[in-house]
């Protein structure tokens, strides 16, 4: 992968006041890649997960754990008040390219079945955008996507999914943590819209407001998808 900022195993590191905001062109790009037991906190930051041909995310956790905190303009007591605005600064972001690319895959933030369990408070999440005509499955176009439970505390968010064939909010497979207080919006696309998909997870969900998708076309979902089952599918 093409890569902004890797962490290969560094403990206790603080990224703060970082601005990836560059077009990093390869086949999967990273706006912050974190490996071999990293540890990693990021606050009050601009990351954009570059211009992958395949794959983009503004934050990956491969193998260790992050901490995002307030990489959101206006983030107080926890809580980020903005959304995906043009005119807001700071925020974790998936692909940034537009137009007609073939890119298949786009999310602010994927922290892997192999990573350590890993905090989200206070931040704007915004999913990017992904080729229109790709042929990727829902869960590869979220704003945030958490696997086998390693998102232990995900509050106080503004998530908005990737644009394109599919746009889904937040993905969370397997295992548990807690998802509490969070505004949840997938955008614009052309085959589904799905607020949450929740899939082989004993996570617990409170308070959180999912909002319907920006476009008239489209509706928000919010579902539960086991093994062997289709994707819910709206126009």
């Amino acid at each position: 992968p093409v890569t902004a900022v890797s962490v290969q195993g560094g403990q206790r590191i603080t990224l703060s006041g970082i601005f990836i905001t560059d077009a990093l062109l390869g086949e999967t790009t990273y706006g912050v890649d974190v490996e071999s037991g990293g540890q990693v906190t990021i606050t009050r930051s601009s990351i954009g997960g570059g211009n992958g041909s395949s794959s983009a995310v503004g934050v990956f956790v491969g193998k260790g754990s992050v901490v995002l905190r307030d990489n959101c303009d206006g983030a107080a007591s926890g809580m980020c008040p903005t959304r995906c605005a043009a005119d807001e600064v700071l925020g974790i972001r998936g692909r940034v390219a537009t137009g007609g690319d073939t890119a298949a895959a786009s999310s602010a933030v994927h922290v892997t079945a192999n990573a350590s369990v890993s905090t989200i408070i206070a931040n704007t999440l915004c999913g990017g955008t992904t080729g229109a005509a790709a042929d990727v499955s829902a869960v590869g176009a979220a704003g945030l996507r958490c696997e086998k439970g390693n998102c232990a505390t995900v509050s106080g968010n503004f998530i908005e999914g990737a644009s394109g064939r599919f746009s889904v909010g937040v993905v969370l497979s397997g295992g548990g943590g807690l998802l509490a207080g969070n505004a949840i919006q997938p955008v614009c696309a052309s085959e589904a819209v799905l607020g949450l998909v929740v899939e082989g997870s004993s996570a617990r969900l409170e308070n959180n407001r999912v909002l319907p998708s920006a476009c008239a076309a489209n509706q928000a979902k919010l579902f539960r998808r086991t093994a062997g089952q289709p994707w819910i599918r709206s126009r």
